[in-house]
């Protein structure tokens, strides 16, 4: 467990049984700051360990998010995994660099066949 972070919160309010959950986090691989479960995908969120089923999650993309510093030249880059739900809830979990992210959308086919798995302007308007 990363410190100060207690405890699950289901990202979509849907409230699973925490010894369950707690099982399914304990053997879930880790990646960067998130944990990939038998049956639900983890992040930090404040105090809390946020997570989702694979079931709920649709579509999920790779982006890349330029966060521009106060010299003339130079910003971070952070990848962020976006996954997209069944009810078209659009989620940005940052995880850091671009191999954690190819990881994770790896990870993310190897527990779900029905997640469609990357970019195309034209899954917008199917998900979204």
């Amino acid at each position: 467990m990363m410190k100060g972070i207690h405890g699950f919160e289901n990202v979509l309010g849907r409230q699973r049984e925490e010894r369950a959950i707690r099982r399914d986090f304990n053997m879930a691989k880790k990646v960067g700051n998130i944990r990939y479960g038998k049956y639900y995908l983890y992040y930090p969120g404040i105090r809390k360990w946020m997570y989702i089923a694979y079931e709920d999650i649709v579509w999920a993309y790779r982006w890349l998010e330029e966060i521009k510093g106060r010299q003339a030249r130079g910003g971070v880059q952070i990848h962020f995994l976006m996954l997209v739900t069944k009810d078209k809830r659009k989620l940005g979990v940052p995880v850091g660099e671009e191999e954690n992210a190819v990881t994770g959308l790896s990870m993310l086919k190897e527990h779900s066949a029905y997640i469609d798995i990357g970019y195309a302007k034209d899954k917008e308007e199917i998900y979204l």
